[in-house]
């Protein structure tokens, strides 16, 4: 089978044998927010403050942890203001 070319959840074009199977939505936008702040010269802790999270928080999205104490749609609110802090336009999930 040849690989294509797909989208992953930030939009950005993947060959599809990029992105390993096993990988959570969770995983994949967190390694690509992880890039994004790491490239702008940003910390964990920056983020946490400018949006008022823990940065404990911010650390378990880019590490591809979901939060035990937090219902899924708003943590996903969470993960897209910190996603569009870092301009990142995240495509809906599902």
């Amino acid at each position: 089978m040849d690989a294509g070319v797909g989208k992953d959840v930030l939009g950005n074009d993947v060959l599809s044998n990029d992105v390993d199977a096993g990988t959570s939505w969770r995983e994949e936008i967190g390694a690509q927010l992880k890039v994004k702040r790491e490239g702008r010269g940003l910390t964990v802790e920056d983020i946490a403050e400018r949006l008022k999270l823990r940065s404990s928080f911010v650390a378990a999205v880019e590490q591809g942890r979901g939060s035990e104490h937090m219902d899924e749609a708003y943590e996903w609110s969470h993960i897209k203001a910190i996603a569009g802090m870092l301009d990142i336009e995240l495509k809906a999930r599902g």
